[in-house]
């Protein structure tokens, strides 16, 4: 039998052994703190209000990551500061934590400052948050980013596979599901309902609120409060406590601390400062990766529209070279699939591309003149770019293209003034660069040198033709030797030449006078009527 006073000796030493259990594998974890580059460092990135998570940083972290684990980490406290980033790489981070958790690793975010966007997912995928007093966590609605409209909400089958993970991510890590998800769902409303008689507190969707709660508030037997309504997404700032409805802190259970030191000591783990060794720093944004995401940062689709455009003028001022053509045709064709899903389908914009220009070939080489052909290829091929770039809400064919409603000529308009700024850069830059065509190695075989023992003065003005060269001035009269629309080929007492009217069309056998020789151009006008023999 035991004894009173000996019940008494063993439960202090009972006591004693659990508070020793409690405090000394503290001192023994492991502790590894992956935090961001200093503000300067941000600072010179160009990055100043954190990294924005990519692939790089995934790598960055990836790298950091197994570096603690090996050295036999059981603490992971990620220090979280960054606007946001791709969606991709977000939920390839989150899953890296959610397989540190399933690993026995304690995971802990550390939000100083802001965590939104993406840093939201990946500071609530952590098994435990932590939060300095004032730091901003939330708004991590999936946008796309659209020409026309800058950024916008993803489409919903991005949206339904987000929700998804943070599902996931509440069922691991305490949080509850409904705050997870009004994170995401800007559509969402999310309400919380407590019980007058104290039985708890449950978080809502409006759906669920409408179908499930709002008779009983109505009766009296519980009360209600909308905490984020529908069109924006939940943001919470630690220590606002704009939440402050009962249970909140069940549902999304943080701790606040205000410095690392501070944040070992909430969390129990030691009080004391980290060693060097045990702080791993990201590196900052630099060398290519930082070169990538620059890259990423430029919207290609206006580069390609405007490589088309200059092309295609590039083709039409310089007679005998196709390789404007085909280089404008592919940067149209790169530009539909770069637009694929902002308009209508990729086939059908090539298709009419396709037309528009047969029709303008027919206008050049079939039908004489320059008329309703040459006028409906143009208007084709501009349409085709309209169709690839604009999308309207609608079902039918005709509903997607033809505005019907104040939204519709919003983004008409806003197509139509990207289309003519960058068709008049294009048409600029193609009359720019035309003129340092003969300096350019790959085309200069097209142009004539002059022979190198004569003089400037003495030196004869020079044209080409595609299969020769020979010497050609201003003031040289020939006769058409195919129609002019306005680029064809014209005979002279040199040879056969290719030539470009002053933009009339010239019917075939019309004798001609050479008005300018400019590089590869060689610019005629009429000097007679059909079938006069040209002058001498």
């Amino acid at each position: 039998m035991i004894r009173h006073h000996q019940k008494g000796l063993i439960t202090a030493i009972c006591a004693a052994v659990i508070a020793f259990a409690v405090t000394t594998p503290a001192q023994d974890e492991k502790i590894r703190v992956i935090t961001m580059p200093t503000p300067e460092e941000l600072e010179d990135a160009g990055q100043p209000h954190g990294i924005v998570i990519e692939q790089d940083f995934l790598r960055s972290w990836r790298k950091l990551r197994d570096q603690a684990v090996s050295n036999g980490a059981t603490v992971i406290i990620i220090e979280i500061t960054t606007p946001g980033g791709e969606l991709f790489t977000t939920r390839q981070f989150a899953k890296d934590l959610v397989a540190l958790h399933a690993d026995g690793i304690r995971t802990i975010a550390y939000v100083p400052f802001s965590a939104t966007s993406a840093g939201a997912i990946m500071a609530t995928a952590c098994g435990e948050l932590a939060m300095s007093t004032g730091a901003l966590i939330g708004n991590a609605i999936p946008l796309e980013f659209h020409d026309l409209e800058g950024y916008r909400a993803a489409p919903s089958k991005i949206l339904s596979e987000l929700i998804g993970d943070m599902d996931a991510i509440a069922a691991q890590s305490g949080f509850d599901r409904e705050v997870l998800r009004s994170m995401v769902d800007q559509e969402m409303e999310l309400w919380a309902v407590w019980r007058r008689d104290g039985s708890g507190t449950v978080f809502v969707s409006g759906t669920e609120y409408t179908k499930n709660h709002r008779n009983d508030v109505e009766q009296k037997t519980a009360k209600s409060k909308l905490l984020v309504d529908s069109g924006h997404a939940l943001k919470y700032v630690a220590g606002a406590g704009h939440y402050n409805v009962p249970g909140w802190g069940d549902a999304f259970p943080f701790t606040v601390c205000n410095d690392r030191r501070d944040l070992l000591r909430a969390l129990g783990l030691a009080d004391r400062d980290l060693a060097p060794e045990e702080i791993l720093v990201m590196p900052a944004p630099k060398g290519l990766g930082y070169m990538v995401h620059l890259l990423g940062q430029i919207d290609w689709t206006l580069l390609l529209l405007f490589a088309g455009i200059t092309c295609f003028v590039l083709e039409f001022k310089t007679p005998g070279l196709g390789i404007f053509g085909v280089l404008g045709l592919l940067s149209f064709v790169a530009y539909f699939v770069a637009n694929e899903g902002s308009g209508l389908p990729v086939a059908f914009s090539v298709g009419l591309l396709v037309l528009g220009l047969f029709l303008l070939f027919a206008e050049l080489f079939i039908i004489p003149g320059f008329g309703i052909a040459g006028i409906s290829g143009i208007a084709v091929i501009v349409f085709s770019i309209y169709s690839a770039t604009v999308g309207l809400q609608g079902e039918t064919l005709g509903e997607r293209l033809m505005p019907d409603s104040d939204g519709d000529w919003v983004m008409v308009q806003a197509w139509l003034t990207m289309f003519l700024g960058m068709a008049v850069l294009g048409t600029v830059g193609a009359l720019t660069f035309a003129k340092s065509l003969h300096h350019i190695p790959l085309l200069n075989r097209a142009f004539v040198n002059p022979p190198a023992h004569q003089r400037p003065d003495e030196r004869p003005p020079t044209g080409v033709t595609s299969y020769g060269r020979v010497k050609v001035g201003a003031g040289a009269r020939g006769t058409a030797d195919t129609d002019l629309r306005p680029a064809g080929k014209a005979t002279f007492e040199q040879g056969l030449l290719d030539v470009v009217s002053e933009g009339e069309w010239i019917p075939r056998g019309t004798p001609v006078e050479v008005v300018l020789v400019e590089g590869v151009r060689v610019v005629v006008r009429p000097s007679g009527p059909v079938g006069e023999e040209p002058a001498s």
